[in-house]
């Protein structure tokens, strides 16, 4: 699989992936009680400081997901 996964703390990427999945579908979910206004402050204040991942609102960490699934089917298919 191409890039890199970081898989030594799945713990918390499967917390991230739940966040995600309950409260960061869909944008107006994530930020329902902030203003557009509010909204583009955090997001340029967010950028200003250097747009650093490891602060992000939203983690999502596509290529450890892509490795646990890859994982998890052959580990199913193999038991079936």
């Amino acid at each position: 699989m191409p890039g890199h996964a970081d898989l030594t703390n799945l713990e918390e990427k499967l917390q991230w992936w739940q966040f995600v999945f309950e409260r960061a579908r869909y944008h107006y979910e994530l930020y329902e009680n902030y203003t557009l206004k509010e909204q583009t402050e955090l997001g340029e204040l967010w950028v200003s400081l250097g747009a650093p991942t490891h602060e992000a609102v939203v983690q999502y960490f596509p290529s450890e997901l892509e490795c646990l699934i890859a994982g998890l089917t052959n580990y199913i298919e193999g038991a079936a």
